[in-house]
Parts: structure tokens; C-alpha cells; sequence
């Protein structure tokens, strides 16, 4: 009876694993995938930034002609 127990905790237990593996697994995925999101939103940030900079200087030049 005992070994009977036994396994059957063995086999929960190891189809917890399993479990929790290929939960940890999509997760390091989907952390990856956010994280070159991320770069990519960084990049397009400064593309932006350095556009919006650019238009306040040819602003303050065409402010300044008038």
C-alpha cells in the first residue's frame, strides 16, 4: 500500500514539474519577445525624440526670420 502511495505522489509530483517547466519555458519566451519589443520601442523613442528636436530648432530659425 505504501509503494502504491508512493508512486502515485511520484507521478503527481512529476507531472507538477512538467508543468511548471513548460510554464517557466513560454514565459522565458514571451520575456524575450517583450524584450526585444522593448528595444525596439527605445530605438523608435529616440527616432522621435531627435525628429521632435529637430522641428523645435526649424521652428525657433523660422520664428526668428519674422
Amino acid at each position: 500500500m505504501k509503494i502504491m502511495v508512493a508512486k502515485d505522489v511520484s507521478i503527481r509530483l512529476h507531472n507538477e514539474l512538467e508543468a511548471v517547466e513548460k510554464k517557466r519555458s513560454r514565459l522565458e519566451q514571451e520575456n524575450e519577445e517583450l524584450q526585444v519589443k522593448l528595444q525596439d520601442l527605445e530605438v523608435a523613442k529616440q527616432v522621435l525624440q531627435a525628429e521632435l528636436e529637430k522641428s523645435r530648432e526649424v521652428g525657433e530659425v523660422n520664428f526668428s526670420k519674422l
